[in-house]
């Protein structure tokens, strides 16, 4: 993490690790290159039927690992505070697009918030940051949430009333109480300004 006195900004990098361990398991998928290109040559037709589509799973899976790749290569923040607000651009898949921004002036409150997320096979426990804002409906139209790769967030506003959850993991080794403390400490004027109010953490749990 970065902080320019200047441009009044706080700036955080995704570790560079856990880009690379993403990265890693592409070169898992290139591996399955050879016997792809093998099976074109054989002559039995079931061989033949089955390389080609091998080749567009393989393509698919290769292709949802290109985000890291690019991060890995030309780092781009995945964290940015300034006078303006806060723009948060995390990893997405091709199913959910998390990236979110919010301006001071829309912010109601924010709260640190354990979520446990429980499904059939297995519960995640989530530690997150939640953004509120002030007018979920008008912020909900105005950050296009009813795009298909929105859907899940407007699910969890329903569940929090907040669409904009920041994961301590993507700001991994920075927790999200320093990054709290440094907004407090740095935008206290728009906290203020804004009446955005700081809520104690809580635990919530969905499924």
């Amino acid at each position: 993490m970065s902080f320019d006195p200047d441009h009044r900004a706080i700036t955080i990098y995704q570790d560079k690790a856990t880009l690379f361990k993403s990265v890693l398991l592409s070169l898992f998928g290139g591996l399955l290159v050879v016997p792809i290109l093998l099976y074109c040559h054989r002559r039995k037709s079931i061989f033949k039927i089955l390389a080609p589509l091998a080749s567009v799973l393989l393509f698919f899976w290769e292709a949802q690992f290109l985000p890291a790749i690019s991060r890995l290569l030309f780092p781009r923040p995945v964290v940015v505070v300034t006078d303006t607000g806060i723009d948060y651009r995390p990893l997405s898949n091709w199913l959910v697009a998390l990236g979110m921004t919010m301006h001071w002036e829309e912010m109601a409150a924010m709260s640190l918030t354990e979520l446990t997320v429980r499904g059939k096979k297995r519960t995640v426990t989530y530690r997150v940051l939640c953004f509120m804002p002030k007018d979920q409906e008008r912020y909900s139209l105005q950050h296009k949430l009813l795009r298909p790769r929105r859907l899940p967030l407007l699910m969890i506003m329903s569940q929090i009333g907040s669409p904009f959850l920041l994961f301590e993991k993507m700001i991994f080794p920075l927790t999200l109480d320093e990054l709290l403390s440094h907004i407090r400490v740095h935008f206290q004027e728009h906290l203020q300004a804004n009446g955005i109010e700081i809520r104690e953490e809580q635990k919530i749990s969905i499924g």
